[in-house]
């Protein structure tokens, strides 16, 4: 997350990309070739078909349920698209022999669903709970596929994070606020098990100290093995979940499945301290009303102790 100039920020929830290795010309063009094979409106029609069909379908139905009446035009556009978005499978007891959706072919039909390269999607502002510092309103808007959560009373932005547009017109308006929860808590959630959001490769873990620097705060980043993005957030997010915190919440009558993680108070603090440096182990406190619980963390992240103290 990059704080905007004229506003104070609290919170490294946007994943940011830093020291990225350029990609090598082979991979470029292999690349290239890929995004050209579906940048044609036939071969896009093909692949939603075969996301609507039940089951594999064959040359003759793919060919109906695409409305192409010349045969060689179709087969022509087909085969651009077999290999790599689409496979050829075997007849089984189950379903007949014809064409499928590969996993890339999949990705493909949801990043359309998405309405990220679609048209673009914009939110007036909406009340998104109470500010965990001062108690007023925040505020939630979103353009340019990117969530900001604000709090023009402390005059700082509590979160910001990108999220498809699909969220917009999936949920009534005064559902989005925890519908953002959910969609960046999900990032958290992946990227905390491993996977990078961005490629799914592998994520190292491990502590941000350069946001104790900038914001005030440690945190957690997380560095992809395969495309050299660096993600950071919140510390205290990496642990929401964990079920001596929700546990904790639950005995002071909080179900954190129906707040937004933005309203914690605690995760905005996040009074964070490092306890060693070898091994590494970071302290990280949740208090409500004068209740205490202490969770210690690892090299990776991982909790390792747990102590309450209420």
């Amino acid at each position: 997350m990059t704080p905007d100039e004229n506003t104070k920020s609290r919170r490294p929830e946007r994943p940011t990309m830093d020291d990225s290795e350029p990609e090598t010309a082979s991979d470029e063009a292999e690349t290239a070739e890929a995004f050209g094979a579906v940048a044609n409106e036939t071969r896009l029609a093909i692949l939603r078909a075969l996301w609507e069909a039940e089951g594999p379908q064959s040359f003759s139905d793919l060919r109906g349920a695409v409305g192409i009446r010349d045969s060689g035009r179709f087969n022509y556009h087909l085969g651009e698209l077999v290999g790599r978005f689409v496979r050829e499978v075997a007849a089984t007891e189950h379903h007949d022999s014809g064409y499928d959706l590969t996993y890339a072919g999949e990705q493909v039909v949801g990043a359309v669903h998405s309405g990220v390269y679609g048209a673009e999607a914009s939110l007036d502002p909406l009340e998104a709970g109470p500010c965990p510092e001062c108690d007023a309103t925040l505020v939630a808007t979103y353009e340019d596929e990117t969530v900001d959560v604000t709090c023009e009373e402390c005059d700082i932005t509590v979160t910001q994070f990108g999220a498809p547009p699909t969220l917009l017109g999936g949920f009534d308006r005064e559902e989005l606020p925890l519908a953002f929860s959910h969609w960046v808590q999900s990032l958290i959630e992946r990227t905390r098990r491993g996977f990078c959001p961005l490629c799914s490769g592998r994520v190292t873990p491990g502590l941000a100290r350069e946001l104790q620097e900038t914001v005030g705060l440690y945190g957690a980043r997380f560095d992809c093995e395969v495309c050299d993005a660096t993600v950071m957030g919140a510390l205290g997010a990496v642990v929401f979940d964990h079920p001596a915190v929700v546990q904790f919440h639950a005995d002071h009558g909080v179900d954190l499945r129906e707040d937004p993680l933005w309203t914690v108070p605690w995760l905005l603090d996040e009074p964070a301290t490092v306890e060693s440096e070898d091994p590494l182990r970071v302290r990280l406190d949740a208090e409500i009303h004068g209740d205490r619980l202490s969770l210690t963390l690892d090299e990776s992240l991982a909790v390792v102790g747990v102590d309450h103290e209420p």
